[in-house]
């Protein structure tokens, strides 16, 4: 078994990660609460954000702890719906379903028959069949790597519709309690415009969430939170240094640098023994600027690393795992999802063996990920960010081969003259051709480079296909218009003459020139086609060059007749980051625009380039009368972001509040809570929301309710009507006022009597969170304690959870509360009896029913309740016989995965001191 690290390299973060995750906090909290409150929520960010680990590591255990049961799918399947049934059937542990079941009516049976299995995702399938299966969970289906939706079944255009419509009625459906997560890369967020005539919101605010680079604060507690789990501290200058080197200018911090960073420097980390549990507390093995210095910085760490993975690949095998890695790869040098069977067809091997074995090899020095599903072997690269690597190495390696082979030809004599004569002649005349059988239909014939006499068998690919080029021409004009000569074989420019001007443009960029690259993209902006104009466009938010005439080509391209062109060039305008007053004026102009998409995205635009002048606040303040809900929404959301709270914008906000649109209203109320004010009018305007009637499913005082909770006002109206959303129709709202009442510090009789009331919620998930906030406020009543005692039998075990906690955090030591967790050790939940042990040694009653019943625990079958329970023993401060031989016994303890319960008695041995010869042995 591989050894367990704080950090995760190339790989993901797991559900059984969690405990190391750190970092996204917010973002998880963020994530849950969205979750809670829409159907259906697409998660989106550039390659390398770490979507998935915060899937498995963050969401996926909140949501596990509220009551809901989570579920992770792929496209696997022969099709979209049965990909998503097969993985639910998988994990819920159900035999194989019809096939011709729909997702929406298999959903609807599953979710509310007695087959649905009460174990949570991460507990061993041994128990999975020994538990009961009449008790029902809302579930949440997180579908991962969305975009191949769009590349995967791209000429499946039926299995698409049908699995578009199943989404909708899924959504639309409030009486079944099944919630999805889309998670995409960014780019191909705009494909999700397929399901919009469908799912009219699906891009709404509040129906997406684009995951950013760490902050810096964030980037430091993912640094040095993780080793502190292992024994292990880093010095804080050393994490001063590390932030600001990995700082990328303003676009934040990329988890995946920190990634490697911190993986090389856990690896190089000194040789030191944990410290003992007498030791002081900074003892701890310090990971310092040795280290650091050791490894030659961040910069040396990054460019290290894929050479490090790629040298231990024999030279011999070489050759082969280039065609490999060719077949793992998209023409965008972004990763492939392929069964091995795929592969094997796309390379054209009559037999497996030597691929299963070299994709086995790629897998255990960690360039390839390797999954079973649904019965077949699964590859693809570890990481978007290894492909351009690995692409940069094969060309290097080609390159070599060409050099070694002009070295061996030039050999003395006769052998130099016939050597060098092949040579020529195989060089000569290099030419353009095409083959088929690439892995979407649509661009099948690839242009590729190969010599008219070719002995080597090598082939250069270039990513460009027969539809990019002009006019369409045949294969055998291509191969007229290019011709290249031994001297000259590397200049591919001609190869631009035959291409579309935007693909020439790129093209020539990606193979160094520059210049001639940025000039076709801007002459491809005037081009008479508008699909070039618009590829153009994007192209060029690409490359991000500063080049002047890339700004004013752009800024003028927002005026294109074409709205398709508009709205790419106003996304390249704010991927350059320029923000002078072209720009500006130019964003502002765009406001106005015909189409509403592009007055979205020019809103949008000017929140991320940081713009809060006059013009951009007036020309915002304009767009809430826009005639688009979408663009309302946004120039709302917007007003929020930049945080500019004169009068005229609260004045704005609070009118907006009145919009007809459900989604405007949200997003005002949302804008307000941001500007940071608490004035008279400001306050009784969300009073005012969060009675909204014509709120259709909530989201108004959802966001109503979350702004008080952040400016902090707490008035007696403001109190009473939280208090009264309490008992709202939707969970989303009940659960959103509770909150603000916590973060509003209120603990009068009226709020008390109303959390006590919110135990009896019919949603388990309100009741969890009541129980959890009366552990907040930390008021110990009488009515407060008998509450939660009387939550401690609740049918949902993360209401127990959250009572027991609050208990604990109350200091009561009482009959009533030690008799009453003394029973929750025994409960049949074992997060509850963990967190029951954890709770009694908060208030440290040490008397003889607390000893006897920790003692017993210790026999506990789970891991987690050993630990909580040598802690809380530890910190009784008692040292009789019968509690030291306990913590002896558990010092012996094989049954744990990583030896938790052994460190755990441990230290409280240590806490305790009891060193007689038994202890010391």
């Amino acid at each position: 078994m591989k050894e367990r690290a704080p950090y995760k390299y190339l790989d993901y973060y797991t559900f059984e990660d969690a405990d190391i995750f750190f970092g996204r906090e917010e973002e998880t909290q963020k994530m849950v609460g969205e979750i809670l409150s829409t159907k259906l929520l697409v998660l989106f960010s550039p390659s390398g954000s770490g979507k998935t680990s915060l899937i498995h590591a963050g969401v996926r255990p909140a949501l596990e702890k509220l009551g809901y049961r989570t579920i992770y799918a792929r496209f696997d399947g022969p099709d979209p719906i049965s990909s998503v049934r097969n993985a639910v059937a998988n994990a819920l542990n159900l035999p194989a379903t019809n096939s011709n079941d729909d997702l929406h009516g298999f959903l609807a049976h599953t979710v509310t028959s007695d087959q649905l299995s009460v174990t949570s995702a991460q507990r061993p399938a041994s128990r999975i069949q020994d538990q009961a299966s009449s008790i029902q969970q809302p579930v949440v289906i997180f579908i991962d790597q969305f975009e191949e939706f769009f590349l995967v079944f791209d000429k499946q255009p039926e299995a698409r519709k049908a699995f578009i419509e199943q989404v909708a009625k899924i959504k639309y459906d409030d009486t079944l309690p099944v919630f999805l997560v889309f998670s995409l890369r960014e780019d191909y967020f705009a494909n999700l415009h397929e399901f919009r005539e469908a799912i009219p919101s699906i891009f709404q605010n509040n129906a997406n969430l684009r995951l950013e680079p760490f902050t810096e604060e964030e980037a430091r507690r993912a640094i040095a939170e993780p080793v502190k789990q292992f024994g292990y501290e880093y010095d804080e200058g050393l994490v001063q240094t590390l932030v600001a080197d990995l700082k990328n200018g303003n676009a934040g911090i990329e988890p995946i640098a920190l990634q490697i960073v911190c993986h090389t420097l856990w690896q190089n980390r000194p040789n030191a023994i944990a410290p003992s549990n007498n030791a002081a507390p900074n003892t701890a093995p310090k990971i310092d600027a040795t280290v650091y210095k050791k490894c030659h910085g961040v910069q040396a760490i990054i460019n290290e690393h894929t050479d490090r993975l790629l040298r231990q690949i024999p030279q011999r095998q070489q050759g082969f795992m280039v065609r490999i890695f060719e077949a793992l790869k998209t023409r965008d040098n972004t990763k492939l999802y392929r069964r091995v069977q795929d592969l094997q067809e796309t390379l054209r091997l009559r037999d497996s063996t030597r691929l299963q074995s070299a994709l086995q090899k790629l897998a255990e020095i960690g360039v390839l990920g390797h999954e079973h599903r649904s019965g077949d072997d699964w590859y693809e690269f570890k990481h978007d960010y290894l492909v351009p690597e690995v692409t940069k190495w094969i060309q290097a390696r080609r390159e070599g081969i060409n050099k070694r082979r002009l070295w061996y030809m030039a050999a003395p004599g006769a052998v130099l003259f016939v050597g060098l004569l092949a040579y020529l002649i195989i060089q000569y005349n290099t030419f353009y051709a095409s083959f088929t059988n690439r892995e979407y239909p649509e661009q099948s014939r690839e242009i590729f480079i190969a010599r008219r006499i070719d002995p080597f068998n090598e082939r250069i690919t270039t990513g460009l296909f027969l539809q990019d080029a002009r006019d369409q021409p045949a294969e055998n004009l291509l191969e007229d218009k290019f011709d290249i000569s031994t001297w000259d074989r590397n200049n591919f420019t001609r190869l631009a003459q035959t291409l579309r001007l935007d693909k020439a443009g790129l093209f020539l960029y990606q193979i160094g020139e520059t210049q001639a690259g940025i000039d076709s993209l801007v002459a491809a902006l005037k081009d008479g086609d508008e699909d070039v104009r618009a590829q153009a466009a994007g192209a060029l938010g690409e490359i991000k060059s500063s080049d002047e005439r890339v700004v004013g080509a752009l800024v003028a391209a927002l005026k294109d007749e074409r709205y398709e062109v508009r709205d790419l060039a106003v996304s390249a305008v704010v991927k350059l980051g320029q923000s002078n007053d072209r720009v500006v004026d130019a964003l502002v102009a765009a406001l106005n625009d015909v189409d509403g998409d592009v007055r979205v995205r020019a809103a949008s635009a000017l929140v991320k380039l940081e713009q809060s002048d006059d013009r951009v606040v007036g020309s915002l303040l304009a767009a809430l009368q826009d005639e688009s809900f979408q663009v309302r929404g946004q120039a709302a959301s917007a007003l929020g972001e930049i945080k500019i709270s004169d009068d005229r914008v609260v004045t704005a906000l609070v009118a907006a509040l009145k919009d007809v649109a459900d989604g405007v209203r949200a997003q005002a109320a949302g804008a307000l809570g941001k500007l940071g004010q608490s004035d008279d009018r400001l306050v009784s305007a969300l009073v005012g929301a969060l009675k909204d009637q014509k709120d259709s499913y909530g989201d108004v005082r959802v966001s109503a309710a979350g702004a008080l909770g952040k400016i902090k006002v707490s008035n007696d109206s403001v109190v009473s009507t939280l208090i009264a959303l309490l008992t709202d129709e939707y969970e989303s709202v009940r659960l959103q006022a509770a909150a603000a009442l916590v973060k509003l510090g209120r603990s009068d009789d009226h709020v008390m009597d109303a959390l006590v009331a919110a135990l009896k919620d019919a949603n388990s998930g309100v009741r969890a969170q009541a129980a959890g906030m009366l552990g907040e406020i930390t008021v110990s009543d009488n009515r407060v304690v008998d509450a939660l005692v009387a939550a401690l039998k609740n049918e949902w075990y993360e209401v127990r959870v959250q009572a027991v906690v609050s208990l604990g955090k109350l200091g009561r030591s009482d009959d009533l509360v030690v008799g009453a967790l003394i029973t929750a050790l025994k409960d049949q939940n074992e997060f509850v009896r963990a967190q029951a042990a954890g709770a009694l040694g908060e208030i440290t009653v040490s008397d003889d029913r607390v000893v006897g019943a920790l003692v017993a625990a210790l026999t506990d079958q789970y891991e987690n309740v050993r630990v909580q329970v040598a802690g809380a023993l530890g910190k009784l401060g008692k040292s009789d016989d019968r509690l030291v031989s306990a913590l002896v016994g558990a010092l012996k303890d094989q049954k744990g995965s990583y030896g938790d319960v052994r460190v755990s008695a441990a230290g409280a041995l240590g806490k305790i001191k009891v060193s007689n010869d038994r202890v010391v042995d």
